[in-house]
């Protein structure tokens, strides 16, 4: 007999469940039908659709890269060192899962991010819980690009750098990682072929800081 409510939380710990052991393919309306035993018409009260499920269940994928970063917060305070961290993180995560991150941030519905967001943490506030409170305005609104905006902002705020120059920075480095990011998920490079792809990122970004960095003894 199948069964006559299912919890949106019940459909995003079951499209978790597939996407971990299974991989992100395997996620479908009649596998999750099947697997919870209701109605597959049952999904569309909650979700516009299969790939928004998929954002909700992907969320749980940025855990590890959030832990990383929180560490870095607490051991790092200087903004510049902080950047080049708060990148190597990223890109660490985001080529070793580079499905879900494609989706979170450049697929169908990553416009609708910020949202999911909001929604996925209401429903697990532990989760919530894990994530430092410094951080939660940087990382947990959802726009990719005002992220990393955010971070240049705390070296323009301590007059290192022009903040002209920070826009112009945001948008070399955010498409940038977006060719590099491609690369990684069209080749489905192994991890030493990842570990160099992401070191080719910094690189480049961080010859085009250097060249924008001014000194600060106040700082």
């Amino acid at each position: 007999m199948r069964k006559p409510t299912i919890s949106k939380k019940q459909y995003i710990s079951a499209a978790y469940r597939i996407i971990v052991e299974e991989g992100l393919p395997e996620l479908s309306i009649r596998r999750l039908g099947r697997d919870l035993n209701c109605n597959t018409a049952n999904l569309y009260r909650y979700f516009s659709s299969i790939e928004e499920l998929s954002m909700y269940a992907a969320l749980d994928s940025l855990q590890g890269y959030l832990a990383d970063v929180s560490e870095l917060f607490k051991k790092e305070s200087d903004c510049i060192r902080r950047y080049f961290g708060v990148w190597n993180c990223f890109c660490t995560h985001a080529f070793a899962n580079a499905s879900l991150f494609d989706l979170l941030f450049f697929g169908e519905h990553s416009s609708e991010l910020y949202k999911v967001i909001a929604d996925y943490y209401e429903m697990f506030p532990d989760e919530l819980a894990k994530i430092d409170p410094g951080m939660q305005k940087v990382f947990l609104q959802g726009d990719f690009d005002y992220r990393d905006y955010l971070m240049l902002d705390e070296i323009v705020k301590q007059k290192r750098m022009d903040e002209f120059d920070a826009v112009v920075i945001n948008n070399i480095a955010v498409n940038l990682f977006k060719g590099y990011f491609k690369t990684v998920l069209d080749l489905s490079m192994d991890k030493d072929a990842m570990e160099l792809h992401k070191n080719k990122f910094l690189h480049s970004i961080e010859f085009v800081l250097n060249h924008h960095i001014t000194d600060n003894t106040d700082s």
